[in-house]
C-alpha cells in the first residue's frame, strides 16, 4: 500500500506525493502491477457536498493521473479516518490510500495464467491501425486496449523508419480531432531485455505527436522492454518484428468515480 497526501483543500498532490504517484504509474503502465483499491479519508459519515465533492475530485484526479479508465475492478470510494489522539489530523484528512499488487507477490503458478492470458490477448490484436476504422469512421474506440501502430524502427535503435510517418499522421489526426482522449504510447523490443531502447521508441512517437501539436499533457510514453510480447518463444526474425513495436492505449478524459 502507498499514502498520498494532498495539498490542504486541493487536489493537487504535495511534492514528494507526486513523485511517488509517478513512479507507481509507470509501474502501472509497463504492467508490472495490479492495482486494489484507492480510498480518500474524510473525518465523519455525516454527508457533506463540500468535502463529498472534494473526496470525489480527488480520487478522480489520481486515477486519470495513472491512466486508469475504469473503476469496473477496483475497490473505489471514501472511508472515515480513524486515527489515534497522536496523529495530524489535518494531514490525515488529506490522504488518500492506494493498494496494489506486484507480479513479485504472485504465486508463480497464478503468474504463468497472467502471462499465457496476456499473450492470447495480444494475439487477438490485428495488424492495423484499428483506432483509425475508414470502413467505420463512427465507431468509438475500446479503451485501454493496447492498439498497434504500423511503425518501423531501425533494428537496436529508436529511429523511425521513413515510410513509417504516414502512420503517425494518421494517429495524430485522430487525436486532432477527438480533443476528449488522451493516449499512452508504449515502446517493445525483441530478443531480451530492454528498458532504454523501448522508452525511446515511444518517445520517438511522443515527439513527433507533440510536434505536429498534441498537447503533452495528452500523452504520456513508457517503455516495456520485453514483457509484453505478441509471440513469445521468437523463433524467427518475423517473430522478432512483431514483437519490436509500438502500441498505443487510448483513454477518456473524464472517469465517473464511484
Amino acid at each position: 500500500m502507498k499514502t498520498l497526501y494532498f495539498k490542504e483543500g486541493s487536489t493537487e498532490l504535495s511534492g514528494a506525493s507526486a513523485r511517488q504517484l509517478k513512479k507507481i504509474s509507470n509501474t502501472y503502465l509497463r504492467g508490472d502491477l495490479i492495482l486494489q483499491s484507492f480510498y480518500v479519508f474524510k473525518d465523519s459519515a455525516q454527508t457533506d457536498p463540500l468535502i463529498d465533492t472534494l473526496c470525489a475530485k480527488r480520487l478522480k484526479a489520481v486515477l486519470r493521473s495513472m491512466g486508469v479508465v475504469s473503476t469496473r475492478n477496483l475497490q473505489t470510494g471514501s472511508k472515515i479516518l480513524v486515527h489515534g489522539p497522536d496523529e495530524n489530523i489535518s494531514k490525515q484528512l488529506r490522504k488518500i490510500d492506494i493498494r496494489y499488487t506486484t507480479f513479485s507477490e504472485i504465486p508463480s503458478d497464478s503468474l504463468v495464467e497472467i502471462q499465457k492470458a496476456a499473450i492470447a490477448d495480444n494475439n487477438k490484436i490485428e495488424e492495423v491501425a484499428v483506432w483509425n476504422d475508414t470502413k467505420n469512421p463512427n465507431a468509438k474506440p475500446k479503451y485501454n486496449v493496447p492498439y498497434l501502430l504500423n511503425i518501423k524502427f531501425v533494428e537496436g535503435k529508436s529511429k523511425i523508419q521513413s515510410e513509417s510517418y504516414a502512420e503517425i499522421e494518421r494517429l495524430f489526426s485522430y487525436l486532432k480531432n477527438n480533443p476528449n482522449l488522451t493516449v499512452v504510447i508504449r515502446g517493445h523490443v525483441c530478443c531480451g531485455n530492454n528498458d532504454r531502447i523501448s522508452k525511446n521508441r515511444a518517445k520517438a512517437v511522443f515527439k513527433e505527436l507533440s510536434h505536429r501539436g498534441i498537447s503533452k499533457k495528452r500523452m504520456q510514453y513508457v517503455g516495456m522492454s520485453n514483457r509484453d510480447p505478441l509471440v513469445y518463444p521468437e523463433k524467427s526474425n518475423a517473430d522478432r518484428q512483431k514483437n519490436r513495436r509500438v502500441d498505443v492505449k487510448l483513454m477518456l478524459l473524464e472517469i465517473e468515480a464511484k
